[in-house]
């Protein structure tokens, strides 16, 4: 098992705003000094749901991985997809939309 990577106290988030099927959610992440994603926050603008307790959940693990040395892209293409590739949880989306915004480095 490979070492956790630990994060500095204060750390720059990045946070945009997304909707997936048709709920809100705020989707932040974090970077090592390398550039790397470090860690993935997700919450829902409805708070207090199931579903935004989930996507927190989902999200908490994914940075445990990411700060374990998983690389981001393996996570992403683990996700649930239907069958045109498209994400079928907000985590899936989550991690497609940070990809987007970060083309996930595997350094």
């Amino acid at each position: 098992m490979a070492e956790r990577a630990n994060l500095p106290e204060r750390r720059e988030l990045t946070r945009f705003a997304s909707v997936f099927e048709g709920q809100r959610y705020a989707i932040d992440y974090a970077c090592f000094s390398n550039g790397r994603v470090a860690e993935i926050f997700v919450t829902a603008e409805k708070t207090a749901s199931a579903a935004e307790a989930i996507a927190r959940d989902a999200a908490i693990v994914i940075s445990i991985g990411l700060q374990h040395g998983v690389p981001p892209e393996a996570l992403r293409k683990a996700m649930t997809r239907d069958a045109r590739g498209e994400p079928l949880s907000i985590v899936g989306h989550a991690l497609d939309a940070v990809a987007a915004e970060t083309e996930f480095q595997d350094v």
